[in-house]
């Protein structure tokens, strides 16, 4: 029996509803506050699981995929995983590392393919397989490791999105070349995609590939360059494309490839590069393509080039950039291209 008087029961129907909405709304917070803590515990629990890698003495990198090589020779990939270039058998993307190889001595990664040489010296590539690239004699991608060659010292993946290619130097210096072949970069004669390897040269030390063009050092010194040769990047006074070795310098330590332009350190530090230079990155002052090697600067000790820039590190650590700067990768503080070389850093 309720007792009225004034609208009294109305005043307190109203509060009653009032605590139990309140009351419901409490209830409702606190289970949010349960879910969310449980959520963040589960997350930070998922970060604490992730494997730490430790003793890593090689990394490499894809377009959007990693691979490092541990101290004890495993292999670990991670990343995007669409052509099963991390090479655990699916195709799903991994943001932890994987392991999947032993016993692994040196990667090679690019774009979409990942290769690696095993101790014992044999080569496994895996990944983007369109056109037979792999080396395997088909087509089709690989989401694991396979085979390709034995007796391999080292191997080198590269060439561009569209056109992709792998170079490997047995351990008795012959190199081997394969995939993507439409300027002859392969070296074998022909402009014909080699879905398996080919024997280019011997006496090989080392090889870089650039997107279209590739360059190999004998043991003597010699620089072998063939491929794309629109932009006088091969060195040899031409534009005609080579489908074959052609020699372009003695007396070289070491050769740097970039998209279209190419430097190479002579034993004596001496600094040449040609090619490709529209925005300065062969760095004698001028946008004028160079069909032949043109000497840069002195005393260098180290090389890197990519798309259209180039960075040297003399004798006494400094930094030297120059070329294509439009996002500020010389390093000046500019963005303007740089025609010839500018110190960045040094020792």
């Amino acid at each position: 029996m309720f007792l009225c008087w004034y609208g009294s029961c109305a005043h307190t129907y109203t509060h009653t509803r009032y605590l139990r909405t309140k009351k419901f709304f409490f209830l409702v917070l606190t289970i949010f506050q349960i879910f969310l803590g449980t959520l963040l515990f589960q997350n930070f629990s998922y970060a604490n699981d992730v494997p730490v890698l430790n003793g890593v003495k090689q990394v490499a990198t894809g377009i959007s995929h990693t691979c490092a090589v541990t101290l004890d020779n495993k292999l670990y990939c991670w990343g995007k995983n669409h052509y099963g270039q991390i090479g655990n058998g699916i195709t799903t993307n991994q943001n932890t590392p994987v392991e999947v190889l032993a016993d692994v001595k040196s990667i090679s990664v690019w774009h979409n393919i990942t290769c690696a040489v095993k101790i014992d010296g044999e080569l496994y590539c895996w990944g983007y397989n369109a056109r037979g690239i792999l080396g395997i004699g088909t087509n089709g991608d690989q989401k694991t490791p396979v085979q390709v060659l034995t007796d391999v010292a080292s191997v080198n993946v590269g060439g561009s999105g569209f056109s992709e290619r792998i170079c490997a130097i047995k351990t008795n210096g012959a190199l081997y070349c394969w995939g993507d072949n439409n300027y002859g970069q392969v070296g074998n004669e022909t402009t014909t995609t080699q879905t398996t390897p080919v024997e280019v040269l011997t006496d090989v030390a080392s090889v870089n590939l650039g997107y279209y063009h590739t360059c190999a050092i004998k043991t003597n010194g010699v620089l072998y360059c063939w491929g794309l040769n629109e932009y006088g990047q091969i060195g040899n006074g031409t534009t005609t494309d080579q489908a074959t070795p052609v020699q372009v310098l003695t007396g070289v330590a070491s050769v740097s490839l970039g998209d279209y332009h190419t430097c190479a350190i002579k034993t004596n530090g001496t600094l040449y590069c040609w090619g490709y230079n529209d925005s300065g990155e062969v760095g004698n002052g001028t946008t004028i393509i160079q069909r032949t090697p043109v000497q840069i600067l002195t005393e260098v000790v180290s090389l890197s080039l990519r798309g259209k820039h180039t960075c040297v590190v003399k004798t006494n650590s400094t930094l030297y950039c120059w070329g294509r700067n439009d996002y500020g990768q010389i390093g000046n503080g500019t963005i303007v291209d740089q025609t010839t070389p500018v110190q960045v850093l040094t020792g």
